[in-house]
């Protein structure tokens, strides 16, 4: 098994303060990034059951998962790559997310507005306990 880097946590769009998870909001820039993907994390290894590839083989592939947050704060346009060919996992990923409490919105000029969030995890983090 390839041992891939994983890319910290980002997000893109026009803002001057990314959105980011509720319970995060005391936390700026990339600590906030870094513990919005803490929160999301823990969310997911709750609905992930049972590994179907084998973690030997698989655990260190890539598993990225990004999502828009509205100006409102409401998630949007979940996407999940992943090259384990885990067939389950997209769903899980959906259930587990659409679970999450509304994010604080970006913030560009004061104001509210839509940013895209990029969290990447390892195929195995899904599954510690």
């Amino acid at each position: 098994a390839v041992d891939q880097e994983v890319a910290p946590p980002n997000s893109t769009g026009d803002f001057d303060t990314p959105p980011c998870h509720p319970d995060c909001a005391k936390a700026e820039g990339q600590a906030c990034l870094d513990k919005t993907s803490s929160l999301v994390l823990a969310k997911l290894k709750g609905a992930m059951g049972t590994p179907v590839a084998d973690l030997a083989t698989h655990g260190n592939s890539p598993v990225s998962v990004s999502f828009a947050i509205n100006q409102f704060g409401d998630m949007k346009d979940i996407r999940v790559q992943e090259l384990v060919g885990d067939k389950e996992l997209y769903q899980k990923i959906m259930v587990a997310l659409y679970d999450l409490p509304k994010f604080a919105p970006a913030i560009k000029d004061g104001a509210a507005t839509g940013a895209t969030m990029h969290l990447n995890y390892r195929y195995a983090d899904l599954f510690e306990k």
